[in-house]
């Protein structure tokens, strides 16, 4: 049996009690969830190691929480169960190393994600921005996610970095996902949308038009999306957490600040748009 994300799809203990103690599971892990009480990522707390409650991320939180009923029930359906952890990144591996909820586990272990490099391929620079309606002339900095206006996306770390850069009127924010257009407009010099991008062509016409893709993500766990556009041969600038430095390599694939540092995530988008070659050669 493989099991993927099934949060919100299955009741985990009757679901897991149906299940003969012999038969091998294989669970890809996509966040944290099946690890902690409830939470999808921990946000720096440490509570899921050992037994959740008090959790952070609750209006009102107590020892006997609903993380706490959560944590519980998950370690009576896990029990005796023959389950082979896969995760998309090592750092979730060490996650799920750490927490005491799959410490039984047959095997936990790294598989990264594949994609589609016929897909996902540069595709030339002029023609995907004709395509997008965008200028030749100036630096497309590119950033995306499913939803802009997700917290943990940095949106709002996005915004800080950008106004930093100088020369404003020589760039342009490419924003791919669902977002407030009008607002962004407001707060970013120069903005273009997309708006949600459903295709693999879409999502590399935007990759290959942007010089630099910007991932301000706080919480991360294997990034599709950095994975794509350097299949597309378009560097990344991102923070320094989750799966991000298992790919974004500095010096080679990209460039990483240190998490929500806002200074140096601009000095690094600024060092590549000052540097045509920089960005070719990370490329």
């Amino acid at each position: 049996l493989h099991l993927h994300w099934i949060n919100w799809w299955l009741d985990l203990p009757s679901f897991f009690d149906t299940l003969p103690a012999s038969l091998p599971i294989v669970w890809t892990l996509h966040d944290m969830n099946p690890i902690t009480g409830g939470c999808h990522h921990h946000d720096g707390c440490e509570h899921f190691h050992s037994q959740c409650g008090n959790c952070p991320q609750l209006k009102y939180p107590r020892s006997n929480d609903v993380s706490r009923l959560g944590f519980e029930a998950k370690k009576r359906a896990y029990r005796g169960k023959n389950i082979h952890v896969v995760t998309p990144s090592r750092w979730l591996q060490r996650q799920v190393e750490q927490s005491d909820l799959l410490s039984d586990a047959s095997s936990v272990r790294t598989i990264y994600n594949g994609l589609d490099t016929k897909k996902f391929a540069p595709i030339d620079r002029v023609t995907a921005r004709r395509e997008l309606g965008l200028p030749l002339d100036k630096t497309v900095l590119g950033f995306g996610a499913v939803s802009l206006g997700n917290r943990r996306k940095g949106l709002r770390e996005f915004i800080t970095s950008v106004s930093q850069i100088k020369n404003a009127s020589d760039f342009i924010c490419l924003g791919f996902g669902d977002a407030d257009a009008s607002e962004l407009q407001k707060q970013l010099p120069q903005f273009r949308t997309t708006g949600y991008l459903s295709t693999a062509r879409e999502l590399a016409l935007a990759y290959s038009a942007s010089d630099v893709f910007v991932l301000p993500s706080f919480a991360e766990n294997m990034p599709q999306m950095a994975v794509e556009a350097m299949a597309c041969e378009t560097p990344v600038a991102a923070f320094d957490v989750g799966g991000i430095p298992e790919i974004v390599i500095p010096g080679k694939t990209g460039s990483l600040a240190p998490l929500g540092n806002c200074n140096e995530l601009a000095a690094n988008i600024q060092g590549m748009i000052d540097d045509p070659n920089v960005r070719q050669e990370l490329g």
